[in-house]
Parts: C-alpha cells; sequence; structure tokens
C-alpha cells in the first residue's frame, strides 16, 4: 500500500494540510496548475489583533495572472512583502510562550532570498516545518511527471499511479468534483482526510483554519508532534 495526497504548494498553509502530509508516503506538490491569484497558493490568514477579524498575509507577485502555472509565478522583485508580513507576525505573536524559540527560525523563512518563484520559496518553508512537526514524507513536484489530461479525475489519477501510488488521501473539498467511481475503476482507494472537523474538535473552530503560524507560536514542538500523532495516528 502506498498512500499519496496532491496539494499545491501554499504560503504558511493550515494546519490540516500537515495532517495530510502526515498521513501519506508521497505528497506530491501540484504546482502544474494554473494560479488562483485569490488563493491560499499566495495567501494565509492569522488571528485576530485589533478586531474580530482573521489577518489576511498576501504575497507580492510579479505579474500575476489567472493563465499562469503555479511553475511559473515569480516573487516580486520588491520584497517589501517580507518586512510588512514579518511585523504583522511579530506583532500578533510577540507575547505567544514560543515566539522567542520560533520567531527567528520563521523570519528567516520569510526572508528568504535564495528563491525567485513562489513554489519555491513556499515548498522551502513547508518543508521546514514539516520536518520541525516530525513528518517524515516523500515530496514531489506534480511538474516533474507527465500531464496528458485536463480533466481533474483523471489528472490525479495519472499522477498517482506515476508515482506508484494505491491509496488517494483527499481532503473533503475533493467531494465536489472527484468521482470516487472513476478512482476505483483505475485501482485506486479514495479516502477523505476532514482535517477541518478533527482539528475543530481539538482546537477550536476559531483557530482550526488559520496558518501553521498561529500553532508554532503556541504550542512546543512536542505538543505539536503530539497533536499529529492524535489526529492522524
Amino acid at each position: 500500500m502506498k498512500r499519496v495526497a496532491i496539494h499545491q504548494p501554499n504560503y504558511f498553509p493550515w494546519m490540516g494540510y500537515f495532517l495530510k502530509m502526515a498521513s501519506v508516503d508521497t505528497f506530491i506538490y501540484h504546482d502544474a496548475v494554473t494560479l488562483n491569484t485569490r488563493g491560499y497558493t499566495r495567501r494565509c490568514y492569522l488571528r485576530p489583533r485589533v478586531n474580530q477579524d482573521n489577518q489576511r498575509l498576501s504575497v507580492t507577485l510579479s505579474h500575476p495572472s489567472q493563465s499562469q502555472l503555479i511553475q511559473e509565478v515569480k516573487l516580486s522583485d520588491d520584497r517589501q512583502w517580507q518586512a510588512h508580513h514579518w511585523n504583522i507576525i511579530s506583532l500578533t505573536y510577540r507575547e505567544s510562550l514560543h515566539y522567542d524559540t520560533v520567531s527567528p527560525w520563521i523570519k528567516d523563512l520569510i526572508y528568504n532570498d535564495s528563491e525567485t518563484l513562489l513554489a519555491d520559496h513556499n515548498r522551502l518553508a513547508i518543508g521546514s516545518i514539516a520536518e520541525y512537526l516530525g513528518i517524515d514524507v516523500e515530496c514531489v513536484n506534480s511538474s516533474e511527471y507527465t500531464l496528458t489530461q485536463d480533466e481533474t479525475n483523471a489528472k490525479h489519477i495519472s499522477l498517482i499511479t506515476q508515482v506508484n501510488g494505491t491509496h488517494y488521501v483527499s481532503g473533503t473539498g475533493g467531494r465536489a468534483y472527484q468521482q470516487d467511481d472513476i478512482f476505483a475503476e483505475s485501482g485506486i482507494n479514495l479516502t477523505y482526510l476532514d482535517s477541518y472537523d478533527l482539528l475543530s474538535t481539538e482546537v477550536g473552530t476559531q483557530r482550526a483554519q488559520l496558518s501553521i503560524l498561529d500553532y508554532l507560536f503556541d504550542y512546543s514542538q512536542m505538543e505539536l508532534h503530539n497533536i499529529i500523532n492524535k489526529l492522524v495516528g
């Protein structure tokens, strides 16, 4: 049995993203898909600081377009967004229990100038955080494989097959467009991981969908290991 998950390389994604990573043997960063300029590939949300609304952080891109593949999207040459993001994060979490321990590392991930592409910048941060969380998973990029089908189900099945996957772990949002019978016909066992319900029960609905940053500042490394192990085994 080889379990596979597929997800776009998001910007400091929510904890559910890492629960999915922890549930599989191979995690495919889906960078060979067009960019949603309003989506989580360039955005994340933090807890409220001065009002009731979650705070949104958005990465500044160089000429973003809905027709661009994620693997092609470049970060803006003007990196002022990095200082802006760090300022908001610092103001929001500087009183948190683990701020002094985690902040230098997170700051380095935000200010990383070694990458010029959004996907590379995000993958570096995700990989670093996954390692901190004790998640040992093979990660590959969809752009490294042959994608001959435009339809989402066929495209996912093709990717899973090429990495020798037998089980596909999907988020519950996939129920809106995935056809379970097509996966079964291809010999792939499709299951759904309801990360939101798992997290809502564990940490409450107010925190469940916030960026992993919210957890890193408030929980110790061991506590985060325990949460992941409890929720996904």
